[in-house]
């Protein structure tokens, strides 16, 4: 989800927001000369005049970087028909740690790589529907249209003309296509 903090945004600029992954929220500053501060957890971006920051995604680094769990996420990675690449974000990990800490440029280069590819893996997929199997079940129906048999069911549109509470034809030249005039109870309504 996407929350804007402004007052209107083109649609060039909602599009490059939303092809931006997991986006938590969006902070919109005017650039009036005030710089906006580095945080390690967002990143800075411009379009146009105004800059903004993304914050980063808070991925369950717990669960993806541990090595007991390689299998049931790469069995995750191809059920879900994901383009995640869990091997990569393991060894981008082991990178990470084996750097020393003075190397910090190479260290936020490879820091950017991997959460890259931890956007990449898709979420955990729930165990019930895996029981589903891959033939698409109805859980549940909502808002069934009901059966009334032979007989004949009328549109709102039907009954008005019917008891002529409005007209949709031979309106003259004051209205266009798909015009209307309410009429008797229905004009009083209005």
């Amino acid at each position: 989800m996407i929350l804007l903090s402004t007052r209107c945004f083109t649609f060039k600029i909602l599009q490059t927001l939303l092809q931006t992954k997991f986006v938590r929220s969006v902070h919109y500053e005017a650039q009036e000369k005030h710089s906006i501060s580095d945080h390690s957890n967002s990143s800075q971006h411009e379009i146009g005049s105004h800059k903004f920051k993304l914050q980063q995604a808070d991925y369950d680094t717990g669960y993806l970087l541990n090595p007991e769990n390689v299998r049931q996420i790469q069995a995750n990675v191809e059920h879900r028909k994901g383009i995640g690449n869990i091997q990569l974000v393991h060894e981008l990990n082991k990178q990470i740690k084996s750097l020393p800490v003075e190397e910090s440029v190479n260290r936020n280069r490879l820091n950017d790589q991997l959460q890259e590819e931890l956007g990449k893996i898709p979420n955990k997929t729930h165990p019930d529907v895996l029981n589903y199997g891959t033939e698409p079940k109805v859980l549940k129906y909502y808002n069934e249209k009901p059966q009334f048999g032979s007989k004949h069911v009328f549109e709102f549109s039907e009954m008005a003309k019917k008891i002529n509470l409005f007209r949709m034809e031979k309106l003259g030249n004051f209205t266009g296509h798909k015009s209307y005039y309410l009429t008797s109870d229905l004009a009083e309504l209005e």
